[in-house]
């Protein structure tokens, strides 16, 4: 379809690194690392560390407490089939990540960025909006992330992005809005043509992750995926329109018989996407 979704299946990593050392933040701007911080594992005790920052010696920003106080907010989406990135949203344990990241099931497993895993069930989910809304009990009372509604999406806006591209479990990037209310060529059901544009380091598992204002610490986006010819352009749904369909389903959620026959939807048109992917990289 032109482009490439960012959900992705491999063995799962974090089960196998409950005791590695099991936070990488990496700030990249103009190609500079601005630093961050890491978790050090010290006789079973769970540390924060600072990673002396480069861009801080060029006077550039230094991100590193931003990326501190906002990766508790963020997970690690995995199911039968594939995973994914999410985030904590509001404090009745409900996980908002994209919908092509949940595909296979009412069933999924979140893991914290302590690597610890928790159940949880998909109670929302759009075939017309890449969103899908998770419950996680084990998250009650938990503190969601702060958002949005109104900030301006403007080219120029310094953004932080937090999710779990390949195994590398919440990193951290920084980068810039490159491009607001950008239309997409969709070949599927997807009437949505307002996308964020946004050249912060993402990857494949990304898909799911908070995009936050810099200057806030506010999520203003849900990054959703990559273009399929340039790496660098990457797309996020914007807060304020993903909030609708969210808050409906906490108020409301789907039948389960709803959300499986969109999961088979998905899965269906996902499958042929792919297909016209590698017909059209072939050429």
């Amino acid at each position: 379809m032109g482009n490439e979704l960012t959900t992705e299946k491999s063995p799962s990593p974090w089960k196998s690194r409950m005791k590695s050392t099991g936070l990488v933040i990496i700030g990249t701007l103009l190609g500079l690392n601005l630093g961050g911080i890491y978790l050090n594992d010290q006789d079973g005790e769970v540390e924060a560390q600072p990673i002396v920052a480069q861009g801080q010696m060029a006077g550039l920003p230094d991100y590193s407490s931003n990326f501190k106080e906002l990766n508790p907010l963020a997970v690690v989406v995995e199911t039968e089939t594939s995973y994914g990135s999410g985030f904590l949203y509001q404090d009745g344990g409900y996980i908002i990540t994209s919908a092509h990241v949940v595909t296979d099931g009412l069933d999924v497993t979140v893991w914290n960025s302590f690597f610890h895993p928790s159940e949880g069930t998909v109670i929302g989910i759009s075939e017309f909006m890449d969103i899908a809304l998770i419950h996680v009990p084990d998250y009650e009372g938990q503190e969601g992330v702060e958002v949005n509604l109104e900030a301006p999406i403007q080219a120029g806006k310094p953004v932080l992005a937090v999710s779990s591209p390949y195994d590398t479990t919440n990193t951290g990037s920084v980068g810039y809005i490159t491009g607001p209310k950008r239309h997409l060529e969709m070949e599927d059901s997807s009437a949505y043509n307002q996308f964020i544009q946004f050249d912060a380091q993402t990857a494949s598992g990304s898909s799911g992750g908070p995009l936050f204002d810099a200057s806030t610490n506010e999520v203003i986006g849900v990054i959703t995926q990559g273009s399929g010819y340039y790496e660098e352009i990457k797309y996020a749904l914007p807060i304020e329109d993903v909030l609708v369909y969210i808050d409906r389903w906490i108020k409301k959620p789907l039948p389960e018989a709803t959300i499986l026959d969109i999961q088979e939807t998905l899965r269906e048109l996902y499958e042929w996407e792919e297909e016209e992917w590698e017909e059209d990289t072939e050429e």
